[in-house]
């Protein structure tokens, strides 16, 4: 069918997701988990594109995040759009509902929970070591995000993002066990 553009597109929300009409084509998009069949990769929406006759299927919107992150573990890359050093040795992992782990001064602890978008923890407990400067600021930005009820969502490039309801964003980088002790 090629490419084109579509003009005169009218827009109202539907029954959990969108509904988009023209004269030529109408879309409709469901907020619901979807799986392409194909890679068993998980999207956050249903996609259904009338056109010419055609019905076509698909799924779109974010990646849909893991139902658990047992097993993970991951580097601090950015916290509200600031670079971590990857000298500072924020790392953490998931295991056994319990996330551990540094944010580049103190050792942390605490549960974690996850219900569709939406990543909870429980009381953190953590070491008291002085932390001064940048690193000492952003560890506490960092720990104070873990009282917060945080969405979560993956990025086609794996990486796991955390943020907050004040627009706060945390990304991390998927890490091998081996490069923990690296």
């Amino acid at each position: 069918m090629g490419e084109f553009t579509e003009t005169g597109v009218k827009s109202a929300s539907a029954t959990n997701g969108m509904h988009y009409e023209s004269k030529r084509l109408t879309l409709d998009i469901v907020y619901a988990a979807c799986s392409d069949g194909m890679s068993d990769i998980a999207y956050q929406h249903k996609v259904e594109l009338r056109m010419q006759g055609a019905t076509f299927l698909g799924c779109g919107g974010g990646l849909m995040p893991p139902s658990s992150l047992d097993g993970t573990s991951w580097r601090l890359v950015s916290l509200d759009s600031a670079a971590i050093p990857k000298d500072w040795n924020a790392i953490f992992a998931f295991e056994n509902g319990r996330l551990s782990g540094s944010a580049g001064c103190n050792r942390l602890g605490a549960s974690y929970s996850i219900k569709g978008t939406e990543l909870g923890f429980g009381p953190a407990i953590s070491t008291k070591m002085a932390c001064d400067g940048p690193r000492g600021t952003q560890e506490l930005k960092f720990t104070n995000l873990l009282s917060e009820k945080l969405q979560i969502s993956m990025t086609k490039a794996d990486q796991l993002v955390w943020t907050s309801a004040s627009g706060v964003t945390v990304v991390f980088d998927p890490i091998d066990v081996e490069q923990i002790a690296n």
